[in-house]
Formats: C-alpha cells, sequence, structure tokens
C-alpha cells in the first residue's frame, strides 16, 4: 500500500522515447507494472512526460482502485485517456473472497474513491467485473454492480466468466446476468 519510485522516471520514459523513435508514433501508451500502476509514485511525472513530448499519444492505466481514495492518486490518473477499473464486487463477502486484499484495503475506501474519481475525470472510464464461480456469483452482488455503476456511468463495462476448480458459472446465475444487464445506461459487453 506504500507509494515507491520502483524505477526511475528517467529510465521508464528513455525506454518509451527508445520505442517510439524505432517504430513510430503510437496510439496509446499504458502505463502498467506487475501489480497496481497506482503504486507508483512516479505515474503523474511519468505521464506529464509522455503528454510534454507526445501530446498526441493517450494514456492508458488500469487499476483495482485501492488508492483511489487518495486525492494524490486521483490527481495523477486524471492524467490517463483512459482509465480502467476492476470491480468484482460490492460487498465485503465477496471482495475478500474474491480479490483477496490486503488487511488494509477497505471497501468502502475504494467505492467512495471511485465515486469521487468519476465526478472529475475527463477521460474515459472503464469498468470490469470478473465473475467467479462460489466467490463472487450472488444475484446481491449482481445488483449492488449495477446499482454502483449506475451513479457513476462509465463509458463502458465488462462482464467476464472464470472458471473455478475447473467450474464454469452456473447457467442459471448466467441468465440472470444477461437479463438483468441487458438495459443498462452505458455500453455493456458480457463475455460469459
Amino acid at each position: 500500500m506504500e507509494r515507491s519510485e520502483f524505477y526511475p522516471i528517467e529510465d521508464v520514459f528513455s525506454e518509451i522515447n527508445k520505442y517510439i523513435e524505432n517504430n513510430g508514433i503510437v496510439e496509446y501508451i499504458l502505463l502498467t507494472g506487475s501489480g497496481e500502476p497506482a503504486l507508483y509514485s512516479g505515474f503523474g511525472e511519468l505521464a506529464d512526460k509522455i503528454r510534454e513530448k507526445f501530446p498526441s499519444i493517450g494514456i492508458i492505466a488500469y487499476t483495482n482502485g485501492s488508492l483511489l481514495n487518495r486525492k494524490d492518486v486521483q490527481n495523477e490518473f486524471a492524467k490517463c485517456t483512459v482509465l480502467g477499473c476492476n470491480l468484482n464486487s460490492v460487498y465485503n463477502k465477496e471482495f475478500k473472497k474474491i480479490c483477496r486484499p490486503l488487511e488494509d484495503v477497505r471497501l468502502q475506501d475504494t467505492l467512495n474513491g471511485l465515486k469521487e474519481f468519476s465526478k472529475h475525470f475527463k477521460g474515459n472510464l472503464i469498468f470490469d467485473t470478473k465473475f467467479v464461480r462460489d466467490l463472487n456469483d450472488t444475484k446481491r452482488n449482481v445488483q449492488g454492480l449495477i446499482d454502483f455503476l449506475k451513479e457513476i456511468q462509465p463509458n463502458s463495462y465488462t462482464v467476464i466468466s472464470k472458471k473455478h476448480k475447473g467450474q464454469e458459472l452456473t447457467e442459471e446465475f448466467t441468465s440472470f446476468i444477461k437479463e438483468t444487464m441487458k438495459d443498462l445506461p452505458f455500453p455493456t459487453e458480457l463475455h460469459i
């Protein structure tokens, strides 16, 4: 949960610069790593450097939202063109089962941070949910996610099913998702 500059900003920017020199301008740069990108304390400065030198290139990040309750993280992620957010539950029981968060991560803080960020973000805000059998596949969770997302109004929402212990979602639950999510007021893709 502690932010750090895992790699010097200049080194990361140099790699981006070298790639573009060798391959030409790209449409987007995905700022990621082997974990949560909000943990990189140089995220905002790196985004500024990219925007300054390559103003036509969009910046994408994908987050679990656990640090979006912090103003510094909100300000840095606001520099993105597209921010993808994973949200698998709005209820503690399911959230803990599927996400197995650190003890310091509080679901309500995450939800509040996502709501606050969505009010000011000018880019494309996209969400995805991975439903996993016996972890977060409850009708209550589906309705809670829908209610939460209706409040945020993301630019798009994607639903994915994952096997757990070799088992797929039940046909009944899959049908419930399809029926419940067919008329959401934002673009929705179902991969179930």
